[in-house]
């Protein structure tokens, strides 16, 4: 289990039933975390376990709009005010390059723990190397909204106004979608041969085998905020009013809706999966809501912050990120 420090009053529904001896400084259980406090009570650490949301202190109070990890030892969160989060499996430090002006920064992703891209505003593209963050020059001052990596030399980027960048190893190459659209595109996401992305009114374009884009029929029009899944037969795609669309398997695919139960959250942001039996989504208002292979149930991380990003290291240890930098960590 991961220690972690406790200094958000969220966490005080872990201490609704802490035995009387604990606050003598004997160790108990309360119903799902462990609450060490020292004689003194000035020392106060919390493991979380059995499925309780706990809050993981945060270097920046600016809203963090998505989170991606090569492992629960290099994991990276991107937002507001050029915020870069780097996670060592400890604590949360800001690693954001100088010269950025404050620009949001929108997406995360890496093929490993050294190289990493980030995406966001005027086409601002980041590449980390292990050490640094250093500027990649896009060839756009479209706003970039998502990013996705395959390969060193198979990165995409997309954004505002139907952009879609690739990466070859070299340089950005704009590619473009059949039929083509000025909708802004919002996430992209990929598996060993095929590529999706989402975005505003519902548009959904695949790229199967890498050698172009055509649309796919969503099934709705609403805007689609972000897509992922755990393989390419458990992919979801989620947006405003709460909706979800899972991606059916035949030929042509088609995506069909499913009721996620969070209907209180006037727009889901993000999704990720660590099985095709362990889903989860989030959204504005603290919307959570984990699919477990035949059904969404909510989750209540006792928080009404928004969340924008979810990312496990595995099925059972998974982070949410959000506004006023928010991180909360789950374990099951």
């Amino acid at each position: 289990m991961i220690r972690k420090s406790w200094q958000n009053r969220a966490m005080l529904k872990c201490l609704r039933s802490v035995p009387v001896g604990l606050l003598l400084g004997v160790l108990g259980v309360t119903s799902g975390c462990d609450v060490v406090w020292s004689p003194f009570l000035q020392t106060r650490e919390l493991t979380c376990g059995n499925g309780v949301f706990c809050a993981q202190t945060s270097p920046v109070t600016s809203t963090l709009r998505a989170i991606w990890g090569a492992d629960a030892q290099h994991i990276f969160a991107v937002g507001d005010n050029a915020a870069i989060l780097h996670y060592d499996g400890t604590s949360w430090a800001n690693r954001a390059p100088s010269g950025l002006g404050g620009r949001t920064l929108r997406s995360v992703w890496g093929c490993s723990a050294s190289e990493v891209w980030a995406v966001g505003d005027a086409g601002t593209i980041l590449k980390w190397d292990g050490s640094n963050w250093n500027v990649s020059t896009s060839g756009s001052t479209k706003d970039l909204y998502g990013v996705w990596c395959g390969s060193p030399t198979k990165v995409w980027a997309v954004g505002a106004l139907g952009t879609i960048l690739k990466f070859d190893g070299t340089s950005w190459l704009t590619e473009t979608t059949t039929p083509s659209t000025t909708q802004t595109f919002h996430k992209v996401w990929g598996s060993q041969t095929s590529l999706w992305t989402v975005g505003a009114a519902g548009k959904v374009y695949s790229n199967s085998n890498y050698v172009g884009w055509v649309e796919e029929t969503s099934g709705t029009t609403k805007s689609l905020f972000a897509i992922g899944g755990f393989d390419a037969n458990s992919l979801y795609a989620v947006g405003s009013d709460a909706v979800i669309v899972k991606r059916g398997q035949g030929s042509p695919a088609s995506w069909a809706g499913e009721n996620s139960g969070v209907l209180n959250a006037s727009s889901l942001q993000g999704v990720w999966g660590g099985s095709a039996q362990r889903i989860w989504v989030v959204g504005l208002m603290g919307a959570i809501a984990q699919w477990n292979g035949s059904m969404w149930t909510p989750r209540d991380a006792g928080v009404t912050a928004g969340l924008y990003g979810v990312w496990g290291s595995d099925s059972s240890h998974v982070w949410f990120v959000g506004e006023n930098g928010t991180i909360l960590y789950r374990e099951e």
